[in-house]
């Protein structure tokens, strides 16, 4: 992986190509995969920090608590 990689870049995870990180990547919420990254980790943070944040549990969850409402696109 590009160690230069901006958040314009794109990514490929899972032969899914994502063109935007998180929204949050900046600003994490205190639960989300890239705080405090352990080996376990990677592989989720790369999947949903790295572009497919509509489908994280931990983004859809805190924008729910946030604004009363579920993001669409993501999610069961």
């Amino acid at each position: 992986m590009n160690r230069d990689m901006t958040a314009s870049s794109n990514v490929s995870i899972k032969n899914t190509t994502y063109h935007t990180f998180c929204p949050r990547i900046i600003e994490p919420f205190s639960d989300c995969y890239c705080v405090g990254l352990t080996s376990q980790k990677i592989v989720l943070t790369l999947e949903f920090c790295g572009g497919n944040y509509q489908g994280c549990e931990i983004y859809q969850r805190n924008c729910t608590a946030a604004s009363g409402f579920r993001p669409s696109g993501g999610g069961q």
